[in-house]
């Protein structure tokens, strides 16, 4: 069942289930979507995007989102994280969110797996505090 966060007259409240998650997503700002003003809620989230989300729902929770940057593992392929997810990456690695997650390299632009995602996301509940 989707409990939504929108009002009675909003637009997005015609979209199909599945699609209502990502909208509440954006509404909530875990989300911003693309420079060009797109969505894109039907195609596979990279590495980074998840990184990026995973963050701002630690920010939204009140969660700890303060990284310890001195001791944030260096992956060789860092130079290849974009710009707008750096910081956001070296924060939940510092954190411990992403150990043993990706292998030694990072691949930013690769699709994130279910099993990467939520190996990811049970972390971050725990981190929080939301669950065991």
């Amino acid at each position: 069942m989707f409990i939504g966060v929108y009002r009675k007259n909003d637009p997005l409240n015609t979209l199909p289930e599945e699609k209502s998650y990502a909208a509440t997503a954006a509404h909530l700002g875990l989300v911003k979507g693309y420079a060009d003003g797109t969505f894109r809620a039907d195609r596979q989230v990279t590495r980074e995007e998840l990184a990026n989300m995973v963050y701002r729902a630690i920010q939204y929770a009140g969660g700890d989102s303060v990284a310890n940057r001195s001791a944030v593992k260096s992956y060789p392929d860092q130079d290849s994280i974009s710009p707008w997810a750096t910081a956001q990456v070296q924060a939940l690695t510092s954190l411990n969110l992403l150990q043993d997650t990706f292998g030694t390299s990072f691949e930013p632009k690769k699709a994130a797996t279910t099993d990467e995602s939520l190996m990811i996301l049970v972390r971050t509940l725990r981190s929080i505090e939301y669950v065991n």
